[in-house]
């Protein structure tokens, strides 16, 4: 069973890899792109009507989405690759990622009606799905779950 898991786990940390390095390249053209663009219409036109905060605020609204959404990957990378190499899955460090994996899908929607309000000045109780909140809140009881896990371990070591 344990061959079986470290297997699993390896497969899919590869699979998690791929899965960031692809859409990060994607994502570091399209930017690229969209800057140059912005850039080259922006000293077209000239100054720019939005103030200054607003556009401050938009750039660091994007940097933390994008923190949000790689944190959770390099998280589960960790998380398999830990698994993989030890005896058990039931360590404190692995209950810490899940509730770190918890936390970020727990935000994803909150970071999604803030950048609405910002861009569009209006809140859309349309976008909200519950669904990576949901999920963002059994993580993290997976987590606390896995770290109980953990102390039952310790104390079956400790008898034998």
């Amino acid at each position: 069973m344990k061959e079986k898991c470290k297997r699993i786990c390896t497969i899919a940390s590869v699979i998690l890899i791929l899965y960031l390095i692809v859409p990060c390249i994607t994502f570091a053209v399209s930017a690229v792109t969209g800057f140059m663009a912005g850039w080259n219409e922006a000293a077209a036109e000239g100054p720019t009507d939005e103030p200054i905060w607003l556009i401050t605020l938009n750039l660091v609204l994007a940097i933390v989405s994008l923190a949000n959404m790689i944190v959770p990957i390099v998280t589960a990378i960790r998380l398999l690759l830990g698994v993989r190499k030890s005896d058990s899955p039931f360590t404190e460090q692995n209950g810490k990622r899940i509730g770190i994996i918890g936390i970020c899908f727990m935000l994803i929607e909150p970071l999604g009606f803030i950048y609405d309000i910002v861009c569009s000045g209006v809140w859309n109780i349309d976008n909200f799905v519950g669904l990576p909140f949901s999920a963002g809140l059994v993580m993290l009881c997976v987590s606390y779950i896995f770290r109980y896990g953990c102390e039952l371990q310790q104390e079956s070591d400790e008898t034998i």
